[in-house]
């Protein structure tokens, strides 16, 4: 190649020289072939008909040149290959330990032990699960809820409330149960007594500073549990009732399509919005946190809003509940191909602890001491073992 007048096609073999000076020794020979015919294929005659014999021959030409090139490229690389100096490699397979031994495949997490079983409900069973003291309030499809023992199990009471709960949070010594009706139920625990507020009903209800936030369209209202009256409204523009809320101190998140939006409590002054699409939002020891498209983010730290959400995790299922403990996030819902399940969180570590299968699909989930009680859609609930 260092005298390119021997070839018919002087600048032809000029060009290939050059080519050929770029391209190896790195490049495989089978790659430089596979150019080296790329090169052939631009610069040869195309004839519509067949060849003649002159481009017959030139032809031949270019494939005696290809296969002397590979050849030569082909013994150069082998010998880079055995040179000490020369690169090595890439493995094609996972890299040696430096023992020799492959790396261990990641386990999978363990699942949470089933300590217990209660027939709650028909299908597709209970839907929402409150607690209040040392008893478990959960809501059935057929317009009750029913108190049971946290300790035991045991059920204690039922009460009738007319429709499906969508949320039962205590405040003020009551029960507020959320539904899709136009009106705000509320049930005295111990006298077992329920009364509403009429056109106060949403799906979320939230406690904050002696009052209650309940999500509705486009607006969370305020209500007084001790009057039991509206009192105000927070608008918020996107926001639908079925999109999560969280009051943190004098601040409340609520989700709004595509965006999470601050209003600052009591003035209603929209702080500032993230573009997160927020299916869930729990306040962590050290932050807010929000589940957007099965990814968990760190939306917010104990000092305040963060200019950009820090991704802790992949993979979660849709959330149909949320509860939190310590450093441990619960997040039960369907996943994509599976049934339901609950998938445990180690937020220190942003890995999975556990994650159990539970069936079809779940509805709810609460923490209690060292249980974790899920809404299946069989009609049960299920109390697993959080360990120690």
């Amino acid at each position: 190649m260092n005298e390119p007048e021997r070839y018919d096609d002087p600048a032809l073999a000029r060009r290939v020289r050059a080519w050929v000076k770029d391209a190896a020794p790195t490049t495989a020979p089978e790659r430089l072939v596979y150019a080296v015919m790329d090169e052939v294929e631009r610069e040869r005659p195309r004839p519509r008909g067949m060849l003649g014999p002159i481009r017959l021959g030139t032809l031949m030409q270019y494939v005696a040149l290809t296969v002397v090139i590979a050849i030569g490229v082909a013994a150069g690389t082998l010998a880079t290959r055995q040179n000490p100096s020369g690169a090595s490699p890439v493995p094609s397979g996972p890299t040696a330990s430096p023992t020799g031994q492959r790396p261990s495949p990641v386990p999978a997490p363990p699942s949470l032990a089933t300590i217990g079983r209660y027939d709650i409900s028909r299908d597709p069973g209970p839907s929402a699960i409150g607690i209040n003291g040392s008893s478990l309030w959960v809501g059935t499809p057929d317009g009750s809820i029913v108190e049971l023992d946290a300790a035991t199990g045991g059920q204690v009471a039922s009460v009738s409330v007319g429709f499906e709960p969508t949320t039962i949070a205590p405040a003020g010594g009551l029960l507020w149960v959320g539904s899709s009706g136009k009106d705000l139920t509320w049930v005295d625990p111990v006298s077992r007594e329920v009364g509403t507020i009429s056109g106060a009903g949403g799906i979320y209800v939230l406690p904050w500073s002696g009052s209650l936030l309940v999500s509705r369209r486009e607006e969370f209202l305020e209500v007084d549990p001790s009057t039991r009256r509206i009192v105000g409204s927070f608008p918020i523009p996107g926001h639908v009732a079925s999109e999560p809320g969280l009051v943190v101190g004098d601040e409340l998140w609520a989700g709004a399509g595509a965006r999470i939006v601050r209003v600052a409590l009591p003035s209603g002054t929209v702080l500032g919005t993230m573009p997160v699409t927020a299916s869930a939002l729990v306040a962590a020891g050290d932050g807010i946190l929000a589940i957007d498209a099965g990814v968990l983010l760190r939306v917010s730290t104990s000092s305040g809003p963060l200019d950009a959400p820090i991704t802790i995790l992949d993979g979660l299922p849709q959330p149909y509940g949320v509860a939190i403990a310590g450093d441990r996030l619960w997040v039960t819902g369907p996943a994509e191909g599976r049934g339901g399940e609950v998938v445990e969180v180690d937020l220190t570590a942003g890995v999975v602890a556990s994650l159990t299968p539970v069936g079809r699909g779940t509805r709810a989930i609460a923490v209690v001491d060292r249980s974790v009680w899920v809404a299946v859609d069989t009609g049960a609930l299920l109390r697993l073992s959080a360990g120690t």
